[in-house]
């Protein structure tokens, strides 16, 4: 399915798609969507004002996999809270 959906979303790498599957078999859907927000969230905050002070390029590519880590990490450390 991941890799179904790869050809049409560009912007991932194949890595992104194969840790997605990772933190939604081990986390589940709930939870999976829940740290793939929270990663998102995180590069937000992270980047974007990176993006608005000029220190980093617009059309640069992000890593995405140490976000996705993060955001397992939080939503773990939350459901065992």
């Amino acid at each position: 399915v991941f890799s179904v959906l790869g050809k049409y979303i560009t912007k991932l790498g194949a890595g992104d798609l194969d840790i997605f599957l990772v933190i939604y078999s081990i986390c589940g859907l709930y939870n999976g969507l829940l740290s793939i927000t929270l990663a998102a969230v995180l590069g937000c905050l992270i980047y974007l004002p990176q993006i608005f002070t000029g220190r980093m390029d617009r059309k640069k590519t992000v890593p995405f996999a140490p976000l996705l880590f993060a955001g397992t990490v939080i939503c773990y450390l939350i459901m065992k809270g």
